[in-house]
């Protein structure tokens, strides 16, 4: 049995786990439970036989929300009967987003269920919920209560109009928004659950919060009941607690409509992250032009938003730290891109199965090493629409055709996260070549990059090697097949961290170059880096009135292919 009881100040801590460790769960049904006495029984028991019925490897995981009365006893009961009953205790009552916490840091199922302990939701339409997550890919699934048998009281009035302000507020036309009662991956779930605000009624803005991070939403009609004993805490006609929710809408508005959209783990890396400040911010007339170029940046591309501006202030922070902690953040990124692409994406699920590869196989850097390889052929064939995520905004997303200077041109599409990102990269590699001492003949920039992934690495003012933008790509350099030692020239090959809708992992993009080592660059930057690029490299050249002239040059060192002036 595995249980968890109150210890130390604040925290749950293991009390026991005097069974051996159990073959990989698939779900995971988390019950907060504050005086469910009566209900917690009939709860696991009903959940087990769905489990056993459905041929589903569960476990079901209590949270006592520290209970004025049986349930923790009957709780760490069901626990010793049942191996796959999980027992926490809070040592004091913490609310309902609390105990959704703690019960997904003890969970371990692939996907993770939140069910109220009440038995208003009946635990048998947890296998809908896991029928329909599993087969639609959506990344939540959402039970919306059902009218049928439901009492139509205030209450119910109340939901009714409560629901149509929440889908005023934040662009949403969901039935039943306010539902609880969800169904996610894991680290989905643990992703829409990080706030900026404490919410005390939380359930009520989980298909919000989800919405505003870009997860897909499937419902789910489910049928609603009475609680099954006890009583609840919302009184006839809630006067107090519209109020309440009222301004926590106000609080949601802000964090989801008004605040920048997270950027996956980049948020909590740059929390983390040491140190965390710009040691080389633009300033002057350089930081008011950066300034009003961020200002218009909505109106340069139908992809781009001001989103940018936070983006760079990001990337000018994380360059600057140690190689293992942008390692870590690699590796945070390519365990969502990795899980995203197996569900969501056709070609990789089937090559990830004929492998008999799961994505919770693939977390670090050297595991991508067992994923095979990505031609130009491979993306030409398969684009439509093996390649497309089925969760992809056309409408977020621009086709972009590559230059064919290692071979046939091919068509590809682009995000706008992925347009971001590299539009954020750029300017940061810019920012470089105002730190260069004179003389002026060394004010010459080598990058290399291509037009399906723009800029992949340059030349920072040392001019030792091209510093990859690694927040946003994983590149290998590989010899037969192996990591290439360090001054052995070697094939370049790719993961794309932030190309969600057409994801590219282990791209063979088609160019050289040089390994090296990491021993740190005397720039100071932790960013990992590649020596040169002899089959294809685009130098930046100042010209005259502060333009740059961008070339690039053909294998063999032939004549430039088209170039581009911006200005600096």
């Amino acid at each position: 049995m595995r249980g968890i009881a109150g210890g130390e100040e604040g925290k749950p801590v293991t009390a026991r786990t005097d069974r051996e460790p159990r073959d990989r769960i698939e779900l995971s049904v988390i019950a907060p439970c504050f005086n469910e006495a009566e209900n917690v029984p009939p709860l696991v028991a009903r959940l087990l036989a769905v489990f056993e019925r459905r041929g589903i490897a569960g476990e079901v995981v209590l949270v006592n929300d520290c209970s004025t009365d049986e349930t923790g006893e009957i709780i760490d009961r069901l626990a010793l009967a049942h191996p796959e009953v999980v027992a926490i205790h809070h040592p004091e009552n913490r609310g309902l987003s609390a105990a959704w916490n703690t019960g997904l840091a003890s969970a371990n199922g692939t996907y993770v269920c939140f069910i109220d302990a009440d038995l208003q939701n009946p635990p048998e339409e947890v296998w809908r919920l896991y029928r329909e997550i599993t087969q639609s890919h959506a990344d939540m699934v959402q039970g919306v209560r059902s009218s049928i048998g439901r009492l139509k009281d205030d209450r119910y009035v109340t939901s009714r109009v409560l629901n149509l302000m929440l889908n005023l507020a934040f662009g949403m036309s969901a039935t039943d928004n306010k539902s609880g009662f969800v169904m996610a991956l894991r680290e989905t779930m643990t992703a829409v659950l990080k706030h900026r605000f404490r919410y005390r009624y939380a359930h009520v803005f989980i298909s919000v919060a989800a919405h505003a991070r870009g997860f897909t939403l499937r419902e789910v009609e489910t049928l609603f009941q009475s609680r099954n004993a006890g009583h609840s805490f919302i009184k006839r006609w809630p006067v107090k607690l519209v109020v309440d929710i009222c301004f926590e809408t106000i609080k949601a508005f802000v964090e989801f409509r008004l605040c920048h959209e997270p950027v996956d783990t980049l948020d909590e890396f740059l929390d983390a992250a040491e140190p965390t400040e710009d040691r080389a911010p633009a300033l002057g007339w350089r930081r008011i032009l950066l300034e009003l170029y961020f200002l218009t940046t909505p109106f340069r591309g139908p992809l781009t938003t001001r989103r940018v501006r936070w983006m760079y202030q990001a990337l000018m922070k994380t360059q600057w730290t140690p190689l293992r902690q942008i390692r870590e953040l690699q590796e945070l990124r390519l365990r969502r891109m990795i899980r995203h692409a197996y569900h969501h994406v056709p070609y990789y699920r089937e090559a990830f199965d004929r492998l008999g590869i799961r994505p919770e196989d693939i977390q670090t850097l050297r595991d991508l090493q067992r994923l095979p390889l990505l031609s130009k052929k491979d993306v030409s064939e398969n684009l439509y629409f093996d390649l497309f995520a089925d969760n992809h905004r056309k409408r977020e997303m621009q086709q972009a055709t590559t230059g064919g200077s290692t071979g046939e041109p091919i068509d590809i599409y682009v995000d706008r996260m992925q347009v971001e990102m590299r539009l954020a990269g750029t300017l940061r590699a810019m920012g470089w070549r105002t730190m260069q001492p004179q003389p002026a003949l060394s004010e010459i920039f080598n990058g290399y990059g291509s037009l399906e992934l723009s800029g992949i690495a340059h030349e920072c003012e040392a001019h030792d090697g091209h510093h990859v933008a690694a927040e946003s790509y994983i590149v290998e350099v590989l010899k037969d097949g192996h990591p290439a030692q360090p001054g052995e020239d070697g094939e370049i090959v790719i993961t794309d961290l932030n190309s969600f809708s057409v994801p590219l992992i282990r791209y063979r993009i088609g160019d050289h170059a040089v390994a090296m080592g990491e021993a740190q660059c005397e720039c100071g930057r932790g960013l990992p880096r590649i020596a040169r690029t002899p089959h294809r490299t685009r130098s930046a050249v100042p010209g005259t009135h502060g333009a740059v002239r961008q070339t690039a040059t053909a294998p063999g060192g032939t004549r430039p292919r088209a170039s581009e002036v911006a200005r600096a």
